[in-house]
């Protein structure tokens, strides 16, 4: 029937809580739900049961089921099918998915489960465990195509349904609890058909179709029916008188299939065959155990495995439960009378269509009295099998037989132990790289083969997370990695070597570390061990069995690795590390009176391991008493960037005082800051004064949390005298010029100045004046430019006085020249240039104080421009006259003279011939006209090979260079051998082509034409 519910809701929600656990006659341990409730002396005549108490499990989980949309109420439920409204979530390394709707999570069953919503491929969040057992749980459900309302158990993954709106309404439940989820989720708990209410000891059993409840008499009549203890819910008292009750069950009564029809099956896997193994081996598979479920989803809580055949106890070490993916269900067991038994702390689910395999794997102890011994493994019934449902299968299951015989010639022994690194815990900062975290040594002793490592679990100890750390990986002892392939499961880290296996050698020991970066648990401590011996996958390197590990004598037992105790070869994880030091450029040396925003000191603060808050710091000011104290404040600052903090500079002096900082910066890790410490020098200080920079207790906070670290040791810049700084500028005494230079050169050099100043402070020269002293104010007028010093130009200097903002620093102590040059283009001939220096306005490049000058011996030497003059004339050693028919006959001599300040350079002379000469043509017998050197014979000029005769002339090229005041004499020289007896030569100078070597200007030429003298041949 269905109905809409009252706007009257009656406020009863059961303490469940409270309601004590009870026993149950078969004498054995079943699953137990959220909460118990306590039956006793339930008579036959008032629908109880005589007898012992039972224990009955039942979280309660109902649902009841109305009709789903708007209420009378006006709520609508929560439905888990609209996707925009829910959150995915889930615990780092668990495979377990929520989904969160109004504040509520849900927890899908399987991945069928989670597969039936439209958003099954979302993005899924991650979440700590703590903050999800904060959510509550979603109790009350309905299906997407049902309007019924169940209330849910988890527990027993059964539903119980609400058969009236009133027997909701009664048990204190709320419409906006209810939750809308998918049909086929829906179908996968099914409806329970036994209950009691919390404060009733009469179990009812439930025909959903009639709505009725019929109570159960006895236990041996529940049992008759094939009914479950597991299976009965507890719910509230109300929701239950929605059934009708009827007359109580009889053993002819009929009944629909307990537990709504679900099952689990087991059978024995027959993939294994018998095997021969050899004593001192392990996890040796056995056998496998095969699971399905029928109807619904069903869950294995406990397994009983007996041992069958000729070996004892002692001699199998233990017997281990494993799922598909090769991981423990529960901790490795030992037979004791033959029985193995294992509860499963989390039980495997079996989903319908989806088998589960379980492998049963087997450890032997080293020797056996005997040659070989068998055994096979078997469950004797489905009392040995403890599930959420009906147990089926052809019972006994039994394994192979499989037989065990002594080996202890072929399998060695393999030990492991501590390696010390520490006994104490090492302080490691976050964010450190492949750090050590624990190491140990692997040995092999005796057998016949050597041994491969396929893989190693290790545990994390302590108060750290496993998430503390990342990029795990083992190393040997060279530090070379040997396997990086990880897997996190809880507090397990399992690294596999893959198809690489790490081979120990037959007598040898290895060292092998587990390393990992440290990427947060700031102020946790974890310790890395080998927990168990079976958490050691080894095996022989030729037969291929595995083998068991043995504790070495450091350790003696496992756990290994933590010899005992908890700080052996631990790690605790510094929030960060800082360190302080005086910068590599931190001034020294004396500083300024009166020095304005002077560093006194430079220092580096560096974050390791995380990102640091600089927060405070103590500074103190040391002196030499009696002492000037500095004025005004002393401030912190950011190496070229702003102020973070600053106090009172009398505050500091001989004292420490706490700086919290205004604006403190943020230090990445890894990275660096320079702070200085600026101050003002009082104007009254003395160079008996001195100032010392001492930085202490340097505090830092790390962002987002509440930890601090400190940076306590003291840390000491140099001392800074107190002195009058002085400049000193000269002429530079080693530049010596000529005294006269040629005029129409350019950056012609004419002076050099010195700068000094004085030690204990930079100096930084601003500006520099000088003044013209020669005969010439040096203007652009009258033919000079680009005045420069020090590169610092005037390109058209006026007059005094010139000014020049050379602008350049000058270290404390030392000197450096500048040069002054001039280009003089124009110049007059005969002026008279020389400067001095008039003015020099310079500052301590710290204190900002302006810097007294001594000037000495500030003017230039005077230098004299002159243009370059060239005079021609006659030489008056060669008369002429009469002369022979020679290969050199001179035909004419002249005189060259140079009145110049530079080289002049007469590459071109032109060689002609008066009007009564007969003529140098080689047609009348002249070749090789050439100019010589009067004084040596050698040629000055090029030869011209055949002359040519007449008033046009012959230019001869490549003349000579002269020096200033170089006189030369100079032949004109032809070959004559040919010439016509009787003929009259007289040639003339007429012209030449002649340049300064350095101004490239040509001199003024004097004495041209000049005619020669007369030879007769």
């Amino acid at each position: 029937m269905f109905f809409v519910h009252s706007s009257k809701l009656k406020s009863f929600i059961p303490h469940l809580s409270r309601i004590p656990q009870v026993s149950l006659p078969t004498g054995r341990q079943v699953a137990t739900g959220t909460m118990g409730y306590q039956i006793n002396h339930f008579h036959p005549a008032t629908a109880g049961w005589k007898g012992a108490g039972f224990i009955i499990t039942a979280s309660v989980l109902a649902v009841a089921l109305f009709i789903f949309g708007t209420t009378a109420s006006g709520v609508r439920a929560a439905s888990l099918l609209d996707r925009a409204a829910v959150r995915l979530l889930q615990v780092k390394g668990s495979p377990s998915i929520y989904a969160v709707v109004r504040g509520h999570k849900y927890l899908f069953l399987s991945p069928t489960s989670f597969g039936s919503y439209s958003y099954a491929g979302g993005k899924i969040e991650t979440i700590s465990s703590e903050a999800l057992d904060k959510l509550p749980n979603v109790r009350l459900i309905k299906s997407s195509l049902g309007s019924r309302v169940y209330l849910l158990d988890k527990a027993s993954s059964q539903k119980f349904w609400f058969p009236t709106e009133v027997s909701f309404i009664n048990s204190g439940e709320k419409w906006e609890n209810i939750f809308e989820i998918s049909n086929s989720d829906a179908r996968m708990y099914p409806n329970t058909s036994l209950a009691r209410a919390p404060s009733d000891q009469k179990v009812f059993y439930l025909d959903l179709e009639k709505q009725t409840r019929a109570p159960i008499p006895s236990p041996e009549i529940f049992v008759a029916k094939g009914f479950s203890w597991s299976k009965i819910l507890t719910v509230p008292a109300a929701a239950l008188e929605g059934y009708a009750i009827t007359s109580p069950l009889e053993l002819t009564t009929p009944v629909s299939p307990p537990a709504g029809g679900a099952s689990l099956t087991i059978s024995a896997g027959s993939d294994i065959a018998a095997t021969i193994f050899p004593a001192g081996t392990i996890r040796n598979r056995v056998w496998t155990i095969n699971l399905s479920a029928v109807d619904a989803l069903v869950r294995l809580n406990s397994l009983k495995i007996t041992k069958r055949g000729f070996m004892s106890d002692a001699e199998i070490d233990g017997v281990a439960l494993l799922d598909e993916k090769g991981f423990l269900l529960t901790n490795p067991q030992r037979f004791a009378d033959g029985v193995a038994s294992f509860t499963l702390a989390d039980p495997v689910v079996v989903v319908p269509g989806q088998p589960r395999i379980l492998t049963v794997m087997v450890n032997f102890a080293s020797t056996t009295a005997v040659s070989q011994k068998t055994f096979y493994l078997t469950i004797i019934d489905a009392s040995s099998v403890l599930a959420s449902a009906v147990v089926r299968g052809s019972f006994p299951l039994a394994s192979a037989t499989h037989t065990v015989m002594p080996a202890t010639a072929i399998i060695g022994q393999l030990s492991v132990d501590s390696v010390v690194i520490a006994s104490s815990p090492r302080n490691i900062v976050i964010g450190t790289a492949d750090q050590i975290l624990n190491r140990w040594r692997f040995s092999v002793a005796g057998g016949a083969e050597d041994v491969l490592l396929e893989r190693l679990i290790f545990t994390q100890l302590g108060n750290g997370q496993v998430s503390d750390f990342g990029q795990y990986e083992l190393v040997d002892d060279a530090n070379k990695v040997i396997a990086k392939d990880a897997t996190i499961r809880g507090r397990s880290i399992l690294i596999d070597f893959g198809k690489n296996s790490y081979r120990l050698r037959r007598g040898e020991s290895k060292e092998i570390a587990l390393r990992a970066d440290i990427v947060g648990g700031s102020n946790n401590t974890s310790q890395f061990i080998i927990q168990n011996d079976y958490d050691i996958f080894a095996k022989g390197a030729t037969n291929g069995y595995a083998l068991a590990a043995r504790a070495g004598p450091a350790d003696g037992n496992f756990p290994v690795g933590g010899r005992s105790n908890g700080a052996f070869n631990a790690i605790f994880i510094e929030p960060g590390k800082v360190l302080v030091d005086l910068n590599a450029q931190s001034p020294s040396g004396a500083i300024t009176r009166g020095a304005r925003d002077a560093v006194l000191a430079a220092f580096d603060i560096k974050a390791l391991g995380q990102a640091l808050l600089f927060e405070k710091i103590g500074v103190k000011i040391l002196t030499a008493a009696p002492y000037t104290p500095l004025s005004e404040s002393v401030t912190i600052k950011i190496k070229g960037g702003s102020a973070i903090g600053s106090v009172s500079a009398a505050s500091v002096m001989n004292q420490v005082q706490t700086i919290y900082l205004s604006n403190p910066p943020t230090i990445q890790s890894g990275k660096v800051i320079t702070i200085e410490i600026v101050g003002n020098v009082d104007a009254a200080a003395s160079t008996a004064d001195r100032y010392q920079v001492e930085l202490s207790n340097a505090s830092f906070v790390v962002p987002g949390t509440a930890d601090r670290l400190t940076f306590s040791a003291a840390v000491t810049a140099a001392v800074r005298d107190v002195q009058e700084i002085t400049l000193r500028v000269r002429h530079d005494p080693n530049f010596k010029p000529s005294s006269s230079a040629p005029a129409g050169v350019k950056n012609f050099k004419i002076g050099r100045y010195l700068f000094q100043p004085s030690a204990g402070e930079r100096v930084r020269v601003e500006q520099v004046t000088l003044s013209a002293v020669g005969t010439t104010p040096v203007r652009f007028s009258d033919g000079y430019s680009n005045l420069k010093l020090g590169g610092k130009g005037i390109v058209a200097p006026n007059g005094n006085p010139h000014i020049f903002a050379l602008a350049t620093e000058i270290n404390a102590g030392s000197e450096s020249g500048f040069d002054l040059v001039i280009d003089t283009t124009t110049a007059v001939d005969g002026q008279t240039i020389q400067f001095t220096v008039q003015d020099v306005m310079a500052t301590g490049t710290v204190s900002k104080t302006k810097v007294p000058v001594q000037l000495e011996n500030s003017i230039t030497p005077a230098i004299i421009f002159k243009k370059s003059k060239v005079s021609f004339g006659l030489n008056n050693n060669f008369t002429g006259g009469q002369t022979a028919k020679t290969a050199s006959t001179i035909i004419g001599s002249f005189t060259m003279t140079v009145d110049s300040a530079e080289d002049v350079a007469v590459p071109e002379l032109t060689v002609t011939e008066t009007s009564s000469s007969s003529g140098l043509s080689v047609t009348r017998g002249y070749k090789n006209l050439r100019l010589t050197d009067a004084s040596n014979g050698r040629a000055v000029s090029r030869t011209v090979a055949s002359p040519v005769g007449g008033v046009g002339g012959n230019l001869l090229t490549g003349g000579p260079t002269l020096k200033p005041g170089q006189a030369l004499t100079f032949n004109v020289v032809v070959d004559a051998t040919g010439a016509a007896t009787g003929d009259s030569i007289q040639s003339i100078l007429s012209l030449v082509k002649a340049e300064g070597r350095t101004s490239r200007l040509a001199p003024t030429v004097n004495g041209l034409s000049v005619i020669g003298q007369i030879v007769v041949f």
